[in-house]
């Protein structure tokens, strides 16, 4: 009998020969999904070399791969993505979560000191608002959603995570009209500009949701949802709350930038500054990621 080793082997090469470029583990995944196994990815050669692979699981597994080849995102094969070390179930109706986001969560949680309050624009599968309420039990959160889709991803990744009960999601597109103030506000808006939504990668611009990375109104500078966040931040957040967000790999100065006309204008205005600690943190692959600032 062929052991899962020569499986992987078998998918994986049929993986790469079709699709450059994909992870080195993939079909792997893959094959744990089909055998309801959640140990293989983490097993090393000579035990993957020791497990008998069934063969009646070989169509299911080369329809996987049929798909990825195909260009389909692999979290939408597999039906959910790790983040920060949980798995979040994922459909066509989410953005699959990245491990650039992972950054924004460590800064968020960085700026977290007890029992506060969290609003998310735009939750999508809830990977950033449900690892923040697991990580921080003393903590609740509001995240706001336009997608009822998504919304329901949300809700069902919550309950999974056991937070749903200090968290809840409401469709809604932003916080107009929210009455309640937080101590942090975060959120990986839609960055994408009108023009860069036609150079994205097929299984991006083909499979996840437009709305996600562009938003539903025209974005030409992708800057569009940092000015409607730093609206929402001056007004509902509290004193010494936090504003932080994910950007575009080269949008984090302009959003610093955008910040600071915005303390411009309200002293200008005889208000005060509305930001200070204004501060950039890259990625792991060195690129500028995040922009956080607190509110005076």
């Amino acid at each position: 009998m062929p052991t899962v080793a020569d499986a992987y082997r078998k998918f994986q090469a049929e993986l790469e020969q079709g699709r450059p470029h994909v992870a080195p583990r993939e079909a792997l995944e893959m094959i744990e999904l089909a055998l309801n196994r959640a140990d293989l990815v983490g097993k090393g050669q000579v035990a993957l070399e020791r497990l008998d692979f069934p063969a009646e699981y070989e169509a299911v597994i080369a329809q996987m791969v049929q798909r990825r080849v195909a260009g389909e995102p692999l979290g939408q094969i597999l039906g959910y993505a790790w983040f920060y070390g949980r798995r979040f179930s994922v459909t066509k109706d989410v953005l699959i979560p990245r491990p650039d986001t992972e950054v924004l969560v460590v800064e968020a949680l960085a700026r977290l000191k007890g029992s506060e309050r969290i609003a998310e624009v735009g939750v999508g599968t809830g990977c950033v608002m449900g690892t923040l309420l697991a990580e921080r039990p003393d903590v609740e959160a509001a995240g706001f959603e336009i997608s009822d889709a998504a919304a329901a991803v949300a809700r069902g990744n919550l309950r999974a995570l056991g937070v749903d009960g200090r968290g809840r999601v409401e469709v809604r597109d932003g916080m107009d009209g929210v009455e309640e103030s937080f101590n942090l506000l975060v959120s990986n808006p839609p960055y994408v500009t009108d023009d860069e939504w036609e150079m994205l990668e097929d299984e991006v611009r083909d499979h996840e949701p437009r709305l996600a990375l562009t938003g539903a109104e025209p974005n030409p500078d992708g800057l569009l949802f940092y000015r409607r966040l730093a609206a929402w931040g001056s007004d509902k957040l509290r004193p010494g709350g936090w504003l932080c967000v994910e950007t575009g790999w080269q949008q984090a100065q302009a959003v610093r930038e955008l910040l600071q006309q915005q303390n411009m204008a309200a002293e200008t205005a005889g208000k005060g500054k509305i930001w200070h600690a204004i501060t950039v943190t890259k990625d792991l692959g060195g690129r500028e990621r995040v922009v956080c600032a607190q509110r005076c």
